[in-house]
C-alpha cells in the first residue's frame, strides 16, 4: 500500500514538473525595453479593436518570435507593423474557425 502512494506521489511530482518546464518554456522574453513598450502598446490596441485576450495571447508568442527575425534582419521595427503583423496572424486564425 505504501509503495502504490509512493509511486503515485512520484508519478504526480514528475507531472507537475514537466508542466512547469513547458509553461517556463512558453514564456518569451523580450529584453529591449521600447520593443517591450511596443508590445503592451500593441495589446491595448488588440482589445481596443475588440479582439479577445484568449486570442491576443494565443498569437504574443509568435510576434515575438517574428520580432527577433525583423530586429535582426532589419531596422524597420515600428509599432504600426507589429499591428499589420498581429492583425493577420489574428485574421487567419479567424478565418480557420469559420470554416
Amino acid at each position: 500500500m505504501s509503495d502504490r502512494l509512493i509511486l503515485e506521489l512520484k508519478s504526480k511530482f514528475n507531472n507537475e514538473i514537466l508542466f512547469e518546464e513547458e509553461k517556463n518554456k512558453d514564456k518569451l522574453e523580450i529584453k529591449d525595453p521600447e520593443i517591450n513598450k511596443m508590445m503592451e502598446d500593441l495589446q491595448l490596441t488588440l482589445q481596443s479593436l475588440n479582439y479577445k485576450n484568449k486570442e491576443i495571447k494565443t498569437i504574443f508568442p509568435i510576434i515575438i518570435k517574428e520580432v527577433d527575425l525583423l530586429a535582426k534582419k532589419e531596422n524597420n521595427l515600428s509599432f504600426e507593423n507589429l499591428l499589420k503583423l498581429a492583425m493577420n496572424h489574428l485574421d487567419k486564425n479567424s478565418s480557420n474557425l469559420d470554416r
